[in-house]
């Protein structure tokens, strides 16, 4: 599934950017699936086709090409899709936080 995942998206979003991240593990106390099933991922994209599109739009889009996955193997999918702005601006956040302590 995650090969799938990352072929699909890289043909319909030609990504400057994409982590396919697989989180089936953290699932499998609640799934009846075998354990060589890969159904829960978090994707991390960055792409120019998403300039105009709302955040909706953009996961809308991407749940549109896997909608027969979802009836069959694919359970879940967390998405992160950004323009490149956004993702420079997601990595600084991100980063930022990083370096704050938990406990004073």
């Amino acid at each position: 599934m995650q090969d799938k995942l990352r072929l699909v998206l890289s043909t319909e979003f030609d990504p400057e950017h994409l982590e396919i991240i697989d989180d089936t593990e953290k699932h499998k106390k609640h799934l009846n699936t075998p354990h060589n099933e890969e159904t829960h991922f978090t994707i991390i994209i960055v792409s120019k086709i998403f300039q105009p599109m709302s955040r909706i739009e953009r996961h809308r889009c991407i749940f549109g090409l896997f909608e027969e996955d979802f009836k069959n193997q694919l359970h879940a999918l967390s998405i992160k899709a950004f323009t490149q702005d956004e993702y420079q601006r997601f990595v600084k956040i991100k980063s930022a936080s990083s370096k704050i302590p938990l406990q004073i």
